[in-house]
């Protein structure tokens, strides 16, 4: 019985104490301008297939995404694979599951991280593709805007409707005009850590537009789109936040693209950063031509398994739920230029440590009660 005891007891004041930590995992730096010092972009696979060695000609169209990742350049993997050679049973599965290829054969994967086991193209190994795969005008201007310190940059793709594709576009300026002035920055902590003092720190949003019919940006748009046959079908207007290193938030489609939906994303983005975990926030990374690395900032370890897929209408949603059912716990700011923000990360750090308190109070309760009828019942 003494053991059984002891064990409770151990595993009771163990437990405690951990979940505490990790309730407190937070700080006060704003949610972008965090993944932008340390989040580390993930790596998109590159696979190219071919039976014989590659001749001069292929070697020069590949040379260009091999020295960009050897640079650092892009987020980017190039496996070569020799079709002539045993291969692992993941990369025997994707081979099979091609269709019609010829040799050299590429196939563009998501980041690992992700999850996500559609791939984001195929085809042959060519100059054109090759040319197109890390760089766009649209990924450049992207990647500009957030290096320059932008807190989103929100990319506004287009649908088949031109009056929608307007309207959407003239609700996101004005709203974003309202949120420039009126959400504030969390107070800095002591406690922080430091962020990069060249770089202004400031709540700045900017729009990119995007056509479906670009050809520049096909695969600007399949990195968008291949991931869900949902938005591959979609022919309204979509909304994707983009921040960080070029982290991308699904997107709010057609009606979903609304005012609150908009305001509770930007409040998320620009508030403390409630958990420093990369893989634990929502979105997965664009492929950009950038080197990140000239920024400074630690870089995130990696081991969490990545949430699902949360698009910023979820978000609204949250809000609305909130707004109506516990106007007193609402994590919407004041919309007063100077007004101290209440902050999602803040509101959930002390929903956090109540829910440990509590679980731990429950679970000591239940313990005592354990071992006393325990010894209650041993005979004297």
């Amino acid at each position: 019985m003494r053991r059984f005891s002891k064990r409770w007891f151990q595993l009771a004041t163990w437990i405690v104490p951990v979940f505490w930590a990790s309730a407190t995992l937070a700080c006060n730096v704003p949610v972008f301008r965090y993944a932008l010092e340390r989040w580390e972009a993930d790596r998109f696979q590159i696979f190219v297939f071919h039976n014989e060695s590659l001749n001069t000609e292929q070697e020069a169209i590949l040379a260009p995404i091999e020295k960009a990742q050897q640079d650092g350049l892009a987020n980017i993997e190039v496996i070569r694979i020799n079709l002539e050679q045993e291969m692992p049973g993941s990369v025997r599965a994707l081979w099979d599951a091609q269709e019609h290829p010829t040799q050299p054969w590429m196939v563009v994967r998501y980041p690992k991280q992700t999850g996500i086991e559609r791939s984001v193209w195929t085809g042959p190994l060519g100059a054109k593709a090759v040319d197109s795969l890390i760089e766009s005008p649209a990924r450049r201007e992207i990647a500009q805007k957030l290096s320059n310190g932008d807190a989103i940059v929100w990319l506004l793709l287009g649908g088949d409707d031109p009056k929608r594709n307007e309207n959407a576009e003239s609700l996101l300026k004005t709203e974003l005009g309202k949120l420039e002035k009126s959400l504030v920055l969390p107070e800095r902590s002591p406690t922080d850590p430091p962020i990069n003092p060249d770089l202004p720190l400031k709540i700045a949003f900017s729009i990119v537009r995007l056509s479906r019919s670009d050809p520049a940006e096909h695969m600007l748009l399949d990195i968008l789109l291949n991931w869900n046959p949902n938005l591959i079908a979609a022919r309204e207007p979509l909304l994707f936040p983009i921040f960080g290193r070029g982290r991308v938030i699904p997107p709010a489609m057609g009606d979903q693209i609304r005012p609150e939906a908009i305001r509770e994303m930007a409040e998320f983005l620009t508030g403390p950063c409630s958990c420093e975990v990369k893989e634990l926030n929502p979105g997965y990374d664009l492929l950009l031509a950038k080197n990140w690395n000239t920024l400074p900032g630690y870089q995130e370890i990696l081991v969490a398994p990545p949430p699902p897929l949360v698009g910023i209408s979820e978000f609204a949603a949250e809000a609305t739920t909130h707004s109506t059912d516990a106007p007193s716990k609402t994590n919407i700011l004041t919309a007063a230029p100077g007004a101290q923000p209440a902050g999602i990360g803040r509101d959930r750090l002390w929903r956090n440590l109540v829910v440990v308190l509590c679980a731990g109070l429950a679970f000591l309760v239940v313990s005592t009660l354990a071992l006393k009828i325990r010894s209650g019942r041993r005979p004297r």
